[in-house]
């Protein structure tokens, strides 16, 4: 292997500095897939662009540059969305596809929407609310990662009769603990929850 022994051959330190590595996130050429055989090559690897939580398996530090939490405008999200999707698909350029990504673009729009009003969003909860697919409202909380605070919550504990053996008041743990059919488990599924 070439880099290997040119590797071998100095001490210094060598470091690739990537910008943009938001761009073309999921393909299966992405530059991530040299994470490895940089590190393998004592290789540092700098990237920097948006950080969405894709990237966290990819790197052992991070550095955000702090700045406010603003939804970012429509035509900026679709952009954006246009990018995040554009491996991963569903594509518009597929027709059985293309109803896929005008709910993706629906659900945007409502979610930055929302956003403006000042709202804090639980997936679990805003999915519900407007009947839209978990998954689609998820990939718009990670597609907005970059611009909102993103963070989880722990579910509403439910109050347990002991007389009757069942639930006193019911929440949204109730259902999960009732199809476990146990109650002595932490719940480690947790809301994702953003806001401005």
């Amino acid at each position: 292997d070439t880099v290997s022994a040119l590797r071998k051959q100095t001490k210094n330190r060598i470091v690739v500095l990537i910008h943009r590595f938001h761009l073309a996130l999921f393909s299966p050429q992405h530059v991530s897939k040299l994470n490895n055989f940089l590190y393998e090559n004592s290789i540092h690897l700098i990237a920097v662009g948006y950080c969405y939580e894709h990237f966290n398996s990819y790197f052992n530090a991070q550095h955000i540059i702090e700045h406010p939490a603003v939804a970012p405008a429509l035509e900026q999200g679709l952009v954006a969305l246009q990018n995040y999707l554009r491996f991963k698909g569903p594509s518009k350029e597929r027709p059985e596809e293309v109803e896929d990504v005008l709910l993706l673009e629906t659900v945007l729009s409502h979610v930055l929407q929302a956003l403006g009003n000042g709202d804090r969003l639980y997936a679990r909860r805003f999915a519900d609310a407007h009947q839209y697919p978990m998954e689609y409202v998820h990939e718009i909380f990670a597609l907005l990662h970059p611009w909102v605070r993103s963070y989880r919550e722990v579910f509403e504990a439910d109050t347990w009769d002991e007389l009757y053996g069942f639930p006193s008041i019911m929440t949204e743990a109730t259902p999960i603990y009732l199809a476990l059919g146990r109650r002595d488990l932490n719940l480690e599924y947790q809301h994702k929850v953003i806001s401005l």
